[in-house]
């Protein structure tokens, strides 16, 4: 089952020609790595490198949610990192996930 989680508009202030996708669940004050199928910003996104300063763009997010994951609420933070590891997005959702 794969659950969109969302559609987020940004402008960037620079010039950014690739993007690695961090997803983590945080649990319990815990953040844990949560593998997606497309970490690269670039690909699969809605994004077409290099984005330009003062332009908007639309960052589509999905999150893949496997049968065997437990029931449980927590954060999900994503994170965009431009080629110098950088920060150029970063947001929270809260999440539940339901059998």
């Amino acid at each position: 089952m794969v659950a969109t989680m969302a559609s987020i508009k940004t402008m960037g202030l620079e010039v950014v020609t690739s993007l690695k996708v961090v997803v983590q669940g945080i649990i319990e004050g815990v953040p844990v790595p949560f593998p997606i199928p497309q970490p690269n910003g670039c690909e699969d996104h809605g994004l077409d490198c290099p984005l330009q300063p003062n332009k908007e763009y639309t960052f589509k997010a999905t999150l893949p949610v496997k049968s065997f994951y437990p029931e449980i609420k927590l954060v999900v933070k994503w994170k965009l990192l431009d080629q110098n590891a950088n920060s150029v997005f970063c947001f929270e959702l809260p999440v539940q996930i339901v059998g």
